[in-house]
């Protein structure tokens, strides 16, 4: 589980946790003790792998792993695998912090997952402007143009990022600035 010492253990439930968020077609209840990952539950979703425990459950054990776990790749994962729960204003605050994490990739995941919950992930456009100026800039912006309208705070550092030299950023951008005009 993600709870195990072991962090090859924790590193393979956090990768299985992810691919059970992208790939299959159930629900998906998380355990927190007893050595089960996943108990699939049949029943159509309202989306691929909605995992019960990201969306309802299991917050404080989310909130450990983003914040305490050693293993930034355990990070990553679960915060992509956040993309796939129903958004909440819970979720978003523990991404967020994600956000703010010193490794890239845990940045990259949560902001790919804040963009899927769109416009409910507005109180994190303050922390996706302050990405604008990382490595993860593009996957902010992409974010930011999701969030649309409620993300319209950003439009002057989008404006800064649309007048740099590199063709990626400055399309990104522009994009961004597009969808949060409307």
């Amino acid at each position: 589980t993600l709870t195990n010492s072991d962090k090859e253990i924790r590193r393979q439930a956090a990768n299985l946790l992810n691919e059970l968020a992208t790939d299959f077609q159930g629900r998906i209840a998380l355990s927190t003790g007893g050595g089960v990952l996943a108990n699939i539950v049949s029943g159509p979703p309202k989306k691929p792998a909605l995992l019960v425990a990201l969306a309802e459950q299991n917050l404080e054990l989310l909130d450990k792993v983003i914040t305490e776990d050693d293993e930034w790749l355990i990070r990553s994962q679960v915060a992509q695998a956040m993309s796939g729960a129903e958004p909440s204003k819970e979720l978003v605050e523990i991404l967020i912090k994600a956000v703010q994490d010193e490794e890239e990739s845990v940045q990259e995941s949560a902001i790919y997952s804040l963009g899927k919950f769109k416009e409910v992930a507005a109180p994190a456009v303050p922390v996706l402007i302050k990405a604008l100026d990382t490595a993860a800039d593009l996957c902010a912006a992409d974010a930011l143009g999701a969030i649309g309208p409620a993300a319209k705070e950003a439009i002057p550092a989008l404006k800064k990022m649309a007048k740099r030299s590199d063709p990626a950023g400055k399309d990104k951008a522009k994009m961004a600035i597009s969808l949060i005009k409307g």
